[in-house]
């Protein structure tokens, strides 16, 4: 405002001596026809400050006027205190590093503001870092940025190359990563990627008009330390705020100072200005991602330290597993070695009484084995064996145990081929009709051998008769159409079961009722599936 020019910066006596707080030649006033308030001129010298006098009594002067209780005007001694609270250390650490009693430290030291319930309140979570404000996601255009603290970029490449030229010997040319080396992460730890990508293009360019101008040698500039470094670090993110808080502030205060500004009269920044008030009053729910993200960050750090914690108790105990593996395995290898220092002649001796004992248990389960199987022969029997042995009638003997004797009744006795040799039973928890048909056609045996061969005889009860009853309808209707319209069995079955899943309940006992009631209905003339012939 006070077209001041950038810090001179050649020698730490020239930037050590600069002031930010001046006098003007004249006073400030309020312009009564514009009600615009019109600034003093120039300051008389860039290296004179105000007066300590004049500096406490407008200090004072603002706190009484903002509300602000504080005796400490000049020299504020818990801007420490205040610093470390605002980073999280509890009470008890700052009174430990300034040596405080927990009185003199809440009374003089630590300001009673609850940080926690005004980021709660605020709509962000209590914990430190998760407070967000959304106008800080809009960058400035590069032209803005150009006109703040014009040439910043090209400063802080010189000190950090005056820096390399402090540390290393050697030129430029044998710096293969030069741009790495000096943009390292305390370099850029506070910056805007952008004003990364800015300086770096500014070593760069820097880097080559040493090479044209010193055959490869920086400029022998020795002053240099991380105060001033940091300085044009401030200055590179400063410009960047001012410019976002001044997009909404010029709205709020339109008379304030700082608009007569020709930067804030620009299209540019009136563009800027739109964009930013847009985020600025948008609610929280729809914050970009980006905010989102930066709200659960400390959650997921902490979480990420919880699992880092448990990985290593648990390759520790793996690696005490592992100790204990070697120490059983050293063992059992000793007890091996024992049980291998056995004589021969005591393991044959085992060996030999083992068998003894082994044989006469198989001796005695023989034995046991035959008494049963001689007890199991009745005596009707050994009286029917006896009285034909004594009479010489082995011929009737021979007849009794054939079965060719005729029994009491007369009735002839049924052949064995008339009986089926195995109980067959249909299978009753499918309903799938092409397993059914290959049951009834195909399987070995399938139904229509067992009913060709034996008829009725191998259902055995009741239960059989019945399901066999119910799954022919099925297998007749088949066949029926397969006759009649002169189709195939694969597609009368794909057919069918289309009909079959179009049921309420897709069974088969439904389809073979769904046919019996078409059938009943119909007088002779019905389409046992669907709607429409197959």
């Amino acid at each position: 405002m006070t077209k001041e020019g950038f810090p001179d910066f050649s020698s730490k006596e020239k930037w050590y001596r600069t002031t930010l707080l001046v006098p003007y030649l004249k006073k400030a006033k309020v312009d009564q026809r514009t009600r615009k308030l019109v600034l003093g001129g120039l300051p008389s010298s860039l290296t004179e400050g105000i007066t300590g006098i004049t500096q406490n009594r407008w200090t004072g002067r603002l706190s009484k006027k903002y509300k602000v209780s504080s005796g400490k005007k000049n020299h504020n001694t818990s801007s420490g205190a205040w610093a470390g609270g605002q980073a999280g250390t509890s009470v008890n650490d700052i009174g430990g590093q300034g040596h405080w009693k927990l009185s003199a430290l809440n009374k003089n030291c630590i300001y009673d503001i609850p940080h926690q319930m005004l980021r709660a309140q605020a709509g962000f979570r209590p914990d430190i870092g998760t407070y967000h404000i959304p106008r800080a996601d809009v960058d400035p255009p590069k032209d803005l940025l150009d006109q703040v603290f014009p040439g910043v970029e090209a400063m802080l490449s010189e000190f950090l190359l005056r820096q390399w030229r402090g540390k290393n010997v050697g030129t430029l040319r044998d710096s293969q990563h030069l741009v790495d080396d000096l943009l390292n992460a305390e370099t850029t730890n506070g910056l805007h990627p952008e004003d990364v990508a800015r300086v770096r293009s500014a070593i760069i360019s820097e880097k080559y008009k040493c090479l044209r101008n010193n055959a490869g040698t920086i400029p022998n500039r020795p002053d240099t330390d991380g105060c001033a470094v940091g300085f044009l670090k401030l200055l590179l993110h400063l410009r960047r705020v001012l410019l976002q808080d001044m997009a909404i502030l010029c709205e709020k205060y339109p008379d304030d100072p700082l608009l007569m500004h020709p930067i804030f009269k620009s299209e540019s920044f009136m563009t800027f200005a739109v964009k930013v008030r847009k985020v600025h009053y948008e609610p929280f729910e729809q914050a970009p991602i980006s905010a989102r993200m930066a709200a659960v960050m400390p959650d997921v750090s902490r979480e990420f330290d919880g699992l880092k914690k448990s990985m290593g108790a648990i390759v520790q105990r793996v690696n005490e597993y592992r100790n204990n593996q070697e120490d059983t395995k050293n063992e059992l290898q000793t007890m091996l070695q024992d049980g291998l220092s056995m004589t021969r002649q005591s393991m044959t001796e085992s060996f030999f009484g083992l068998s003894r004992q082994f044989e006469k248990n198989m001796q005695d389960a023989i034995n046991n084995g035959l008494k049963q199987l001689k007890d199991q022969i009745t005596a009707e029997v050994r009286r029917d064996l006896m009285h034909g042995l004594l009479n010489g009638d082995v011929i009737e003997l021979k007849r009794k145990a054939d079965g060719q004797n005729g029994s009491s009744s007369g009735k002839k006795a049924r052949k064995v081929d008339d009986e089926p040799q195995e109980y067959f039973k249909m299978q009753r928890n499918n309903d799938n009709i092409f397993d059914l048909w290959d049951e009834w056609k195909n399987r070995q045996p399938c139904v229509e051998y067992m009913e060709q061969k034996y008829g009725s005889k191998w259902r055995k009860n009741t239960a059989d008769t019945r399901f066999y009853t119910r799954r022919k309808v099925i297998i007749d209707a088949i066949e029926d159409v397969m006759r009649i319209e002169n189709k195939t069995a694969e597609e009368v079955l794909r057919k069918a079961d289309e009909f079959q899943k179009s049921l309420p309940k897709p069974t088969l006992h439904r389809l073979a009722v769904s046919i019996s009631q078409r059938k009943t209905q119909s007088q002779g003339l019905y389409h046992p599936f669907i709607h429409q012939n197959l």
